[in-house]
């Protein structure tokens, strides 16, 4: 089976077998997930929920969307984050969790890479 999409190209129908960037298939997903969540919050606002799993399904709505909402706009810049970044992320979120004073420690560190980063020049 031939899967592709027609294209135009000097009064000729040529085949186009080029797959789509999967990139724009992901943003896609996630603008449809905060808007399916959105509608979501707003059903429980219409029918409030009398039970407690509908309870944590709408806080959950009302968390997720906006939450995937942004992700959904700054997609493009999020691709551009180094790997290690997206691994060191979690630990240092957990850290801050488990220790909040750890903030002060890390504070520092990050304005100072971010002076470096701003020094150093691309070639």
């Amino acid at each position: 089976m031939n899967v592709g999409r027609l294209r135009f190209s000097n009064n000729l129908v040529v085949m186009d077998n080029r797959r789509p960037k999967t990139e724009d298939f992901r943003r896609t997903i996630l603008g449809i997930l905060a808007v399916l969540f959105m509608l979501g919050a707003l059903v429980f606002e219409i029918r409030p929920p009398t039970q407690a799993f509908g309870l944590e399904c709408q806080s959950a709505c009302w968390r997720l969307a906006p939450l995937l909402a942004v992700f959904w706009i700054a997609y493009p810049d999020l691709n551009r984050i180094p790997w290690w970044l997206w691994l060191a992320l979690p630990v240092l979120l957990f850290i801050l969790v488990k220790w909040p004073k750890t903030i002060l420690f890390f504070i520092p560190i990050l304005i100072f890479l971010a002076i470096l980063k701003l020094r150093i020049k691309p070639r």
